[in-house]
């Protein structure tokens, strides 16, 4: 925990040199975020009439005659349709087999109250279910019948007397999700997200955003409010945001950020042990509406792994260009390279541990990033303002043939080629998972509703024969959004 202290000192003495600049003036016209406690501030509907949304009456709950204290409701209401054909490439029991497609429930609900400028409480329900899943729901993914999700109390206050800055301390049941989401998220993609009992310290100025956190994992439970802290894994870190320029036409900023994790045992690459791993990254993310959009992100861990030590990195980012013409089309590039171990008697670890990760590859096959290289190039198009299209083909492989395939639980889901060598002389070679190619159509019908529709075929490769029956994939989901 020494360490702890030590990153923690350093996050108050680096945030207090920071240099003041003017507050920028919000002109965000989107009123929810991912992150439900990241919704616009509602208090403005305390002078602010021209809006009339339904919604409006429960957004803006005055407690005092200032309005300074007043309460927030919303939630998201999610149905989701999903079919497969030959799921996990046709390597499943009998009885899993789904031939008619199953039904996702989300339903999520949360209460957010501010008291005065320095005090505020935010809770949040989930709901999740699944319907007519053959085998019924597999463990983590699919159910959480009732929980709570978040329930935190945050105090904040400005620092100096410009009240340019801000630090707030948050204690409680929270959601993360820095940066790409690499590392640390709630996981949006499936049905029931990831929180976290943990400890935020957070610094905001114009130009600087910091979070210095420690806390467990959830650990997801199908009753009634029997959802339990992960005592044994623990996570802790310091993550930056610097903006290194803000103009109308681009927004460039830099992500530095360090983050510690330790877990009392885990399996990686057919070995079981403690795994205690300090991962140190960099992003640079350069945006605007026209022209070339780019992001880059690099990844180094280190520490011990059942008392091998760590060497283990990942490279990823992507590129393109949107250009002028009907549909603005957006035609760009991405990639990932995530190491695997190179070899399993040299006692160094090479595995790619991305902890709490969204799913890769959309969300036909949820994996993780571990030991996987991937290509991805993509085409997204403008069909009208509320409709899009993307077109993105992934070309996957494992980056060594002696570690295996990870689910996004980062559970090894299938074992390294180099093991079937007495049966393939060439085993080492099979490292080509395969392609996947898929439409993802989203129609944004008003602020509320928002629908997704995508189809996705994945070819398999040479490493999925090897290991298993290697069918080709077909994998539909639609699904409907509420958000208010």
């Amino acid at each position: 925990m020494n360490v702890v202290f030590i990153f923690l000192l350093f996050f108050l003495q680096a945030v207090q040199a920071q240099p003041s600049k003017p507050v920028p003036v919000q002109t965000n016209s989107n009123f929810y975020n991912i992150i439900r406690y990241n919704d616009r501030d509602f208090s403005f509907l305390r002078t602010d009439t021209s809006d009339h949304d339904f919604f409006n009456p429960i957004k803006y709950i005055p407690f005092s005659p200032q309005g300074s204290s007043f309460l927030t409701l919303g939630g998201e209401l999610r149905e989701e349709f999903r079919y497969y054909q030959n799921e996990n490439w046709g390597d499943i029991s009998p009885e899993r087999i789904d031939t008619d497609g199953f039904l996702w429930h989300r339903f999520m609900v949360h209460a957010d109250m501010r008291l005065g400028k320095h005090f505020r409480i935010f809770g949040q329900l989930k709901n999740c279910l699944v319907f007519s899943r053959a085998g019924g729901a597999r463990p983590v993914v699919d159910e959480d019948s009732l929980d709570v999700h978040q329930a935190f109390l945050e105090v904040s206050g400005d620092v100096g007397t410009s009240g340019e800055q801000a630090f707030a301390l948050r204690i409680g049941r929270q959601e993360y999700n820095f940066g790409a989401a690499r590392l640390l998220t709630m996981r949006d993609g499936i049905n029931v997200r990831q929180s976290f009992d943990a400890l935020t310290i957070k610094y905001r100025s114009p130009s600087v955003v910091a979070d210095a956190f420690i806390g467990q994992g959830l650990d997801t439970k199908r009753g009634i409010f029997d959802d339990e802290r992960m005592r044994s894994e623990t996570t802790w870190g310091l993550y930056t945001t610097t903006t290194l320029q803000q103009q109308p036409e681009r927004t460039t900023s830099l992500d530095a950020y360090y983050i510690g994790f330790e877990r009392a045992a885990w399996r990686f690459a057919g070995v079981m042990g403690k795994d205690q791993r300090h991962s140190f990254g960099g992003r640079v993310n350069s945006r605007a509406k026209e022209g070339l959009n780019a992001e880059a992100e690099a990844i180094f861990q280190t520490g011990t792994f059942a008392k091998e030590a760590i060497f283990a990195y990942l490279f990823a980012g992507s590129v393109n260009y949107t250009f002028t013409l009907p549909l603005q089309p957006a035609l760009g590039l991405g990639w990932s390279v995530a190491s695997g171990d190179q070899n399993p008697t040299d006692r160094i670890s090479n595995t790619f541990n991305p902890m709490y990760p969204k799913p890769i590859v959309t969300f036909g096959q949820a994996l993780a990033s571990t030991n996987l290289s991937i290509l991805q190039p993509f085409l997204n198009l403008s069909i009208a303002p509320p409709l899009q299209l993307q077109l993105t083909a992934y070309f996957l492989a494992l980056t060594s043939a002696y570690d295996g395939l990870y689910a996004v639980s980062t559970v090894q889901s299938r074992i390294a080629p180099a093991l079937k060598r007495q049966t393939d002389p060439n085993a080492e070679t099979k490292r080509l998972v395969g392609n996947q190619y898929s439409a993802l159509v989203t129609w944004n019908i008003q602020r509320h509703l928002r629908l997704f529709v995508e189809a996705t075929y994945f070819t398999a490769g040479e490493y999925l024969r090897l290991t298993g029956a290697g069918r080709d994939m077909f994998y539909g989901a639609v699904q409907l959004q509420l958000t208010f």
